[in-house]
């Protein structure tokens, strides 16, 4: 077994090489996640100085595998923070005799997770702790309310959130006016 670093946060052990004719799968643990990735890699590649270009093209390969995959369990864990949020918001009977396409109600919802901000706001204007939670700061809990609600109105709106966050993080990460030196120019975004 022998351990591939990739700077300090990608720590990756390779647990067993697999040879089939003119492939090679190596079954790689990565410390970051749970579980094992499988590489597959050409026979050719690996042949030709078997530590450093296999050592390099594994690095490249789980680092691309890594986000990817790191992506979808985001996107995932939202989606189903989603679905649990508008369930109980059903269950509660919330949504009864309520069309989320009616004119008023997508304004209205929007309204209800606006308060949830303020009283965010308020909470940590004042420094309050909760009145419900009382072991948690009442900005906590209401960012927590105001969350609960964005995912209810996702759920009703059949919305995929999670792909929708993941992409806007992504999208925001290439945006020249998110980068530093850009926002410390003048008229640049201070906050």
């Amino acid at each position: 077994m022998s351990s591939v670093q990739q700077s300090d946060r990608y720590k990756l052990n390779i647990e067993r090489r697999l040879y089939w004719p003119s492939r090679l799968f190596i079954v790689i643990n990565s410390s970051q996640y749970l579980g094992y990735i499988v590489v597959k890699v050409s026979i050719n590649h690996a042949i030709k100085n078997v530590d450093n270009r296999l050592t390099e093209l594994i690095i490249k390969l789980i680092k691309n595998r890594i986000i990817n995959i790191g992506k979808f369990k985001m996107k995932k864990s939202i989606n189903n923070a989603v679905n649990a949020c508008h369930s109980a918001a059903t269950n509660a009977g919330w949504w009864n005799g309520v069309d989320v396409f009616a004119p008023h109600v997508v304004p209205a919802k929007l309204c209800l997770i606006h308060s949830e901000i303020s009283e965010a706001m308020e909470g940590d204007r004042k420094d309050l702790m909760d009145d419900h939670l009382p072991n948690r700061k009442m900005l906590e809990v209401e960012l927590a309310d105001a969350a609960i609600r964005i995912f209810d109105l996702a759920g009703a709106l059949n919305f995929d959130l999670g792909g929708a966050i993941v992409e806007k993080m992504e999208y925001n990460a290439h945006r020249a006016d998110h980068k530093l030196e850009n926002r410390n120019k003048n008229n640049g975004k201070k906050y």
